[in-house]
């Protein structure tokens, strides 16, 4: 008889619990991606977004060694910005404020491998101290500017795109900058509604 009076009163404990829990979003991975992982919450119409939120590039090393010269990370953030803005500038407004048409964009490059910090920068500006060659991988991540509602993930790794050739660093950082603005661009074009 007791237990049969403490069902109910469990069956609403959980009701409640799952009540409070909160509801999952469900990504799917897009067919034609370009990159090593996409995923895009189904059902986001796109193309009511014409203007672009985006955060400063967020930089992760391992924490196991010294960290990166602060002007060194500000560099790599100066070359990302750059060349993102150059790819998007032609036909996207970049805004400082949300709204109702506003795409946020975080991005962040993470996996950098610290093999020697505090070096000096050699004549050429090199930083073969710093980034170890196909080590880089980036993420990024676009969500409603207003509701905060995560749209859509990506991440990719530089193995893809690194040249053979005796490129300095600072060239493959920039390579991979290129690269990633590219697909971003492109991405834009075809979720936005605005690619022919």
């Amino acid at each position: 008889m007791r237990t049969r009076a403490l069902i109910p009163g469990l069956l609403l404990a959980l009701l409640a619990a799952c009540a409070a829990a909160p509801e999952q979003t469900i990504y799917v991975r897009p067919a034609d991606t370009l990159v090593d992982e996409a995923y895009v919450k189904p059902g986001v119409d796109f193309s009511r977004y014409s203007k672009l939120l985006v955060d400063g590039l967020g930089i992760s090393y391992p924490q196991d060694g010294p960290p990166p010269p602060a002007a060194e990370l500000q560099r790599i953030r100066d070359i990302f910005r750059r060349e993102f803005r150059d790819a998007v500038t032609d036909k996207y407004e970049l805004v400082s404020e949300p709204g109702p048409d506003v795409l946020r964009v975080s991005a962040q490059v993470i996996d950098m491998k610290v093999t020697g910090a505090g070096r000096e920068f050699d004549a050429e500006g090199r930083l073969r101290d710093l980034v170890a060659r196909g080590e880089l991988t980036f993420l990024m991540e676009v969500a409603d500017s207003e509701t905060g509602e995560v749209l859509a993930r990506a991440g990719d790794r530089t193995r893809d795109i690194t040249s053979p050739g005796d490129l300095s660093d600072w060239e493959e950082i920039e390579r991979a900058a290129v690269y990633w603005a590219g697909l971003f661009r492109d991405w834009l074009d075809r979720s936005l509604g605005t690619k022919p």
